[in-house]
C-alpha cells in the first residue's frame, strides 16, 4: 500500500469510527444547534466529511444534486462549508469536553 492509499484509509476507517461510536453523532446531538434541529442526518456527515476531507488532503469538494462527492472551486467550497459552520464549532467544543 502506497503511503498516500495508507492515510486515505485511516482516514475512511476513522469516520466509522467518528460516526458510529461518538455521541455527537450516535445521540445526534447536533441537532441541538440552532437552524440544525431538523437536518437530515446524512446532510450532517456529508458536510463533516467535506471538511474533515479538506483538512486532511487539501482539496474543495462538496456535494453537487445527487452526487456526494465533487471536486469544486475554493470559493463554492467555502460557500458551502460556511452553511455548516456552527456544527463544526459545536463539535470542536463537544470534543474538548470529552478531554
Amino acid at each position: 500500500m502506497t503511503e498516500i492509499e495508507n492515510k486515505l484509509a485511516t482516514w475512511f476507517f476513522s469516520l466509522i469510527g467518528y460516526f458510529n461510536h461518538y455521541s455527537f453523532f450516535t445521540e445526534k446531538l447536533w441537532q441541538q444547534i440552532p437552524k440544525f434541529g431538523g437536518e437530515d442526518e446524512a446532510n450532517v456527515k456529508c458536510a463533516f466529511m467535506h471538511w474533515w476531507f479538506h483538512n486532511n488532503f487539501g482539496y474543495f469538494t462538496t456535494p453537487v444534486g445527487m452526487t456526494w462527492f465533487h471536486e469544486t472551486t475554493e470559493e463554492l467550497y467555502n460557500d458551502y462549508i460556511k452553511q455548516y459552520r456552527p456544527l463544526f464549532k459545536a463539535y470542536e467544543k463537544w470534543v474538548e469536553k470529552q478531554r
